[in-house]
């Protein structure tokens, strides 16, 4: 199977996030692939918003699919891997990563010719129960939190 392929490079401004899901949503349309919309959407939101936050860095998006596999890459100019904060709970930031890791089928980073990738991997399956790893759901909100 053939995978296909779209590719964006973006602006090194907070804004871009908005146009990385934009992107990533056109293509899942186009790939009939619109049940990942959700999850991917958010999930490239945290990667684009880190690469342009802690890397000052213009990233570039590519979303791959090949079968039912869909993968988001995200690439900046800095090689150092991303790395978890611990903020406190009433934090306004902070939990782009543990997002991540509790929606996503698989994620990682690798290097790259002039920085690192931080991708994410999500199944096309016949239910949104498919796009959680068995395990991993995210506690509700409590009013005191927000």
């Amino acid at each position: 199977m053939v995978p296909i392929e779209q590719s964006t490079t973006l602006a090194p401004d907070p804004s871009s996030a908005a146009e990385a899901r934009r992107f990533v949503r056109s293509a899942l349309a186009e790939w009939g692939a619109s049940r990942l919309d959700d999850v991917a959407t958010l999930l490239v939101t945290e990667l684009v918003t880190n690469a342009v936050l802690h890397t000052r860095s213009g990233p570039e998006v590519t979303a791959r699919m090949a079968g039912r596999r869909l993968r988001v890459e995200v690439a900046d100019d800095n090689p150092a891997p991303p790395v978890r904060q611990h903020y406190s709970p009433r934090a306004g930031t902070g939990r782009g990563l543990v997002l991540v890791n509790e929606l996503a089928s698989a994620w990682g980073t690798e290097p790259a010719r002039r920085g690192k990738i931080v991708w994410f991997e999500l199944e096309s399956g016949s239910g949104a129960e498919q796009l959680e790893p068995v395990g991993h759901r995210l506690a509700p909100a409590h009013e005191g939190d927000r």
